[in-house]
């Protein structure tokens, strides 16, 4: 939200694109484009601590 107050309001204010500088359709593309990797990897490790943690829960409740 802050970014539309203090980029894209602006620019609008001067009837100019939103994103009337180039580069910053490359910055936003590349941050959106790590942005997305990184969760990507974060979901896939946490599924795989959830699955080892429910291998030792299954594996106590068979010793008790």
């Amino acid at each position: 939200m802050h970014f539309f107050f203090f980029f894209c309001l602006p620019s609008q204010v001067r009837k100019l694109p939103t994103l009337h500088q180039p580069w910053l359709h490359l910055a936003w593309g590349a941050a959106g484009a790590v942005g997305a990797n990184a969760l990507v990897a974060w979901t896939d490790a946490t599924a795989a601590e959830v699955e080892v943690d429910l291998v030792k829960r299954r594996a106590a409740g068979r010793r008790a």
